[in-house]
């Protein structure tokens, strides 16, 4: 009688032992799970903020037409320089210019990387003195610039 008195009561705690860890073991997945996506989206979210810092709302500038154009490429030189008025573009390639050159434009977007590329080959190419005004204000110590140039000599040897 005692044996069958205990058999449901054992069979009870026994089941809900397991009820008991089978819920724990759900939890501790729904955890770690939970834990996971968020994990996920802010590595996401940190990622794309730090490769996209700067805004590509003025991406659709027709940089070749830029050199080329004497009026237009001057009225940029000289937003630079601080020596004229900025167009609202102009303005924000001022204000974000001392940051890329310090971070290797490592928050450029690939366009805005390649385009400054084709700005620093130009202005030393065709625009040596311009050149030499801009890195006397934002490199004057020339650590930027050999940077570049060490980009520069990598870039052709592997192309």
């Amino acid at each position: 009688d005692s044996v069958q008195g205990l058999e449901p009561r054992v069979s009870y705690l026994i089941d809900n032992q397991l009820m008991s860890r089978r819920g724990q073991d759900t939890m501790v997945r729904l955890v770690v799970v939970f834990l996971i996506a968020v994990l996920l989206v802010s590595v996401a979210q940190t990622g794309a903020r730090t490769r996209w810092a700067y805004t590509t709302h003025y991406d659709y500038i027709d940089v070749d037409q830029v050199l080329k154009n004497s009026r237009l490429y001057t009225k940029y030189f000289e937003c630079l320089m601080g020596q004229g008025k900025c167009t609202p573009e102009a303005k924000e390639l001022r204000d974000k210019l001392p940051e890329a050159l310090q971070t290797n434009c490592a928050m450029c977007s690939e366009r805005q990387a390649n385009e400054s590329h084709k700005v620093i080959r130009f202005l030393i190419q065709q625009r040596p003195e311009d050149f030499r005004m801009l890195e006397a204000k934002y490199d004057p110590s020339g650590l930027y610039m050999k940077r570049y140039e060490e980009e520069i000599k990598l870039n052709a040897t592997s192309t």
